[in-house]
């Protein structure tokens, strides 16, 4: 079945500062914030310890956050931690850099899936409609952010927006392929070839789409994403997030963050060693990217 959209009325893109600001349902919880006190201050240890160097380089970075229900609270935490130190150290090499996330504006579809019932309400009462041949297509509205954009200040925007990211009832769905096509779409903007990051903890899911296309509808449109990406020179590099086992198969030789604490702790409070395995990750998911970047090559449009 070829990828194809409901509707995109409902669609939404975001700003990481609007989440802070309260201007979006939900709230930051107690709990929240003293996780990710306690996590960044675990993170911002390492570079006194001298256990991973940035690397050093002038090509942009462009780092697309999963903001799916499976990333809630420790996991996310561990990353909004992470890319908090990671963003001061890029600020200080003068690196240009941004934060982009990606999830879906509502559960259950929302207003696109309304819409396609009502519709299909009426079509079952036309006495000569046979069926649909195929799905509807998307079947839930994209939410796409923007943490900190490419030009924007790090101190003033980005640092503090990516507390957003733990606003309860924040993170939903994901839509993996449409977001690397918008990801895409702001790379034209870039002065030099950017490298793409995608942190992520598994494959495209969105219950509402798959509920009324083939099941395997939005893993097969990221693939054929990814497959453009490589035809075209666009350089992504995936950092899997404790993924499962399908996540090499989506994202082509992802460097693979474990959790390391016991199943039998995961509703503990944050562990720095995860915290530690993730920055680890995201520098050398760094390094694999500015090994494929090179002055007189870049993506084609």
């Amino acid at each position: 079945m070829t990828y194809k959209i409901y509707s995109t009325a409902h669609d939404e893109i975001v700003r990481g500062v609007d989440l802070l600001n309260g201007n979006e349902s939900g709230t930051l919880t107690p709990w929240d914030m003293d996780e990710a006190m306690a996590a960044d201050a675990a993170i911002s240890r390492l570079p006194q310890m001298g256990m991973w160097d940035i690397p050093e380089g002038d090509s942009p970075l462009r780092f697309l956050i999963d903001c799916s229900g499976s990333m809630r609270g420790i996991p996310m935490v561990t990353v909004v931690a992470a890319l908090r130190k990671l963003g001061d150290e890029l600020t200080i090499e003068g690196r240009p850099f941004e934060i982009l996330g990606y999830t879906t504006a509502t559960w259950k579809g929302g207003e696109p899936r309304k819409a396609f019932i009502a519709q299909r309400n009426i079509d079952y009462q036309d006495e000569n409609f046979n069926g649909y041949e195929e799905g509807p297509g998307r079947l839930n509205a994209l939410r796409h952010i923007v943490i900190k954009g490419m030009e924007e200040d790090w101190d003033e925007v980005g640092r503090p927006s990516l507390i957003g990211l733990l606003r309860s009832g924040m993170l939903k769905e994901n839509i993996d392929g449409e977001a690397l096509l918008w990801t895409r779409d702001r790379m034209r903007n870039d002065a030099k070839p950017a490298g793409l990051i995608v942190i992520s903890d598994g494959v495209p899911i969105d219950d509402s789409t798959l509920s009324q296309n083939p099941s395997d509808f939005l893993a097969n449109h990221l693939a054929e994403v990814l497959a453009d990406f490589e035809k075209d020179g666009v350089v992504i590099q995936a950092v899997a997030m404790n993924a499962h086992e399908r996540f090499p198969i989506a994202y082509p030789d992802p460097v693979i963050v474990k959790d390391p604490r016991r199943r039998s702790d995961m509703g503990e409070r944050y562990d720095v060693q995860w915290g530690n395995a993730l920055f680890q990750g995201i520098v050398n998911a760094i390094h694999r990217v500015d090994q494929k970047l090179t002055p007189s090559a870049g993506p084609e449009f």
